[in-house]
């Protein structure tokens, strides 16, 4: 595969990508209502900010150790999803003794009660770094229509199940978590 080949993959994965997002977003928006898409939204800050708190990069450099053939492939495997369950943990943790800040903080005008989703978003979590992980490890090998596939299933398969779960089972935010984490799962 040589560089144009890669390019115009990665281009069509991003508007697969771009796509999916936007009609799982407008579907989301249109059948939850404003404030449950705002709920919706503030539920996947944790998440995002344990993401960008918790993730120590380690899989970032893995491109350049494996690509220069400093450590193999199962080496480096090993390490990432290691250092991401300690920092997993770590998070939920601290999520967990702090889930009444996070709740007063993040929801303090919300009238519906929003402490189980909670819960249930940390789950997302290391579904994500373990993603992340993969990701990375096929970007290190080279692999680009591997890494396309396992973009376009993961956004595809998120957006049907989300979407899914709540137009035709009407499971509302709910709905919208568990098709988060099955296709993560997926």
């Amino acid at each position: 595969m040589n560089i144009t080949d890669k390019l115009f993959s990665i281009f069509t994965r991003d508007v697969v990508l771009f796509v999916t997002t936007l009609l799982t977003g407008v579907v989301i928006a249109r059948y939850l209502g404003p404030e449950k898409m705002g709920i919706w939204t503030l539920l996947l800050l944790i998440p995002g900010y344990a993401e960008a708190f918790g993730r120590l990069q380690l899989d970032t450099s893995s491109v350049y150790f494996i690509g220069k053939g400093k450590i193999k492939l199962g080496e480096v495997a090993f390490i990432l999803h290691l250092v991401s369950m300690i920092m997993v943990s770590v998070i939920a943790l601290v999520g967990f003794l702090n889930i009444d800040f996070l709740h007063n903080q993040i929801f303090e005008n919300v009238e519906m009660d929003v402490q189980e989703f909670i819960y249930g978003v940390f789950l997302i979590i290391p579904l994500r770094f373990i993603y992340i992980n993969y990701s990375y490890l096929l970007i290190a090998r080279e692999e680009i229509k591997a890494y396309n596939k396992l973009v376009i299933i993961q956004a595809l398969t998120t957006s049907a199940l989300s979407i899914g779960m709540i137009m035709l089972m009407d499971f509302g935010i709910l709905g919208a978590l568990m098709g988060s984490i099955l296709g993560l799962l997926i």
